[in-house]
């Protein structure tokens, strides 16, 4: 259905809109789904930026100035 690509691209746009440089997330180890989805939307894996209780891994993708063309 391509949900989880729109709801990327609206992240990814609304805080390159405000300026943002990137945009970081986290996960837990046994979410595969979620690494595999991160990695494949071209996040790579950072030191722990937070000290979230289940997060495991820690990622990040750089953001353009332009927007994203639509999912």
């Amino acid at each position: 259905r391509g949900i989880a690509k729109r709801l990327f691209w609206l992240l990814e746009t609304i805080a390159a809109a405000r300026g943002c440089r990137a945009v970081r997330l986290d996960t837990a180890a046994p979410l595969t789904a979620a690494i595999g989805l991160y990695r494949g939307r071209g996040y790579h894996e950072i030191p722990a930026y937070n000290d979230g209780p289940v997060a495991d891994l820690w990622f990040e993708r750089a953001l353009s100035r332009r927007p994203h063309p639509d999912p």
